[in-house]
């Protein structure tokens, strides 16, 4: 069994970013994880267009969110010899948006997955009726779901159907929902320094 250093970067996406700061920090991460040994790259939903359920703001965000600056991030997978993943909006019928995520592989080579399941406040976001998805990088196939998938256990049973040897997850969980929980033993993000830490784990794939 071959071993794989995955690198997991928080981020600070939420609705008081920006697209141009959000690309910053993916680019600048990416590159700390490469020289950190990390062959797969993975942020949080949104990371890219930043999350937002306001409609006017989603759709501001889906429309700034253009081709360069995600062949800016593709560029930087390639160079760097990583596979990422990363959050955008997408246009989708009705004036409403698809919450996407796009598995970039170290060639460069993007698969697209759009949320398929939402919770009540997410009214401009459109729910995909595309199915699964997994991107074969090489040396993992990895499976995807965003957020409110992951209360659907169907959803992780898909993807392990149609191959996938890992699963991610990716959320926008902010420090303010987490202090509201009623869970004492959850941990809390708190502040921006924390929410920008890195951390890089060995997995075994």
């Amino acid at each position: 069994m071959d071993r794989h250093t995955v690198a997991v970067c928080q981020i600070d996406c939420g609705p008081k970013s920006s697209l141009e700061e959000n690309a910053g920090k993916i680019r600048l991460y990416m590159e700390q994880a490469a020289n950190k040994g990390a062959r797969l790259v993975l942020f949080p939903e949104l990371s890219l267009s930043g999350y937002s359920w306001d409609t006017g703001d989603v759709v501001a965000r889906q429309k700034a969110t253009t081709d360069e600056f995600i062949a800016a991030v593709s560029s930087d997978a390639r160079r760097l010899n990583i596979a990422t993943v990363i959050g955008i909006f997408e246009e989708a019928p009705g004036n409403k948006v698809y919450n996407t995520a796009i598995m970039i592989g170290p060639d460069g080579k993007e698969n697209r997955y759009r949320k398929m399941h939402l919770p009540p406040n997410e009214r401009t976001f459109a729910a995909s009726q595309e199915g699964p998805v997994v991107a074969d990088f090489g040396f993992v196939r990895l499976g995807i779901g965003i957020c409110f998938d992951n209360w659907i256990p169907e959803s992780a049973r898909m993807a392990y159907l149609c191959g996938a040897e890992m699963l991610f997850m990716p959320f926008f969980w902010p420090a303010e929902w987490e202090v509201c929980d009623d869970i004492d033993r959850k941990r809390t993000t708190r502040d921006n320094d924390a929410i920008l830490k890195l951390w890089v784990n060995q997995l075994e794939l």
